[in-house]
């Protein structure tokens, strides 16, 4: 997966007319669902590795690129049908969601993929907004573990 544009793909996006886009394509995962739910944020359905994308009004904020790797992102969904903001509200464990951003023109390129869970969802019947975690182990602590003879032999 590149994460650079071609010279080609460059000198597309900055003609004065061209068809290329940079469609950014999701996947919704969750164990309530039979099957994921493909969307991507262009006018029209999209197909990338032979699974169709429905088009879906959205905003992706990608995360942070660091010297300490990537950082938590947010999407906001238009949910004026109201199908899926029922279906994420009977949700109860975060679904993770897949974002491949692309390159369009005649064909799909993937540039980047990240894997979220979807959390801190708010519903207000006309949107879904949420924070996309990237990594989200430190958030699964567990309760202190006082260190033994008994607890850790190894250590004494």
């Amino acid at each position: 997966m590149s994460r650079t544009l071609t010279t080609g793909q460059k000198a597309a996006l900055y003609a004065a007319e061209t068809s290329a886009v940079l469609p950014i394509l999701i996947r919704l995962e969750h164990s309530t669902l039979a099957t994921p739910l493909y969307f991507v944020n262009n006018t029209e359905d999209l197909t990338y590795s032979g699974q169709v994308y429905t088009a879906c009004a959205f905003k992706f904020n990608p995360p942070d690129q660091g010297p300490n790797g990537s950082h938590n992102a947010s999407i906001i969904i238009d949910g004026t049908d109201g199908t899926l903001i029922q279906i994420i509200q009977a949700m109860d464990v975060s679904p993770v969601i897949t974002t491949i951003a692309a390159y369009f023109d005649t064909v799909i390129e993937a540039m980047i993929q990240w894997s979220f869970t979807l959390q801190k969802i708010v519903c207000d019947g006309y949107t879904i907004q949420g924070e996309l975690v990237y990594d989200d182990n430190l958030d699964n602590e567990m309760g202190p573990v006082e260190m033994t003879a008994q607890t850790m032999p190894g250590l004494f």
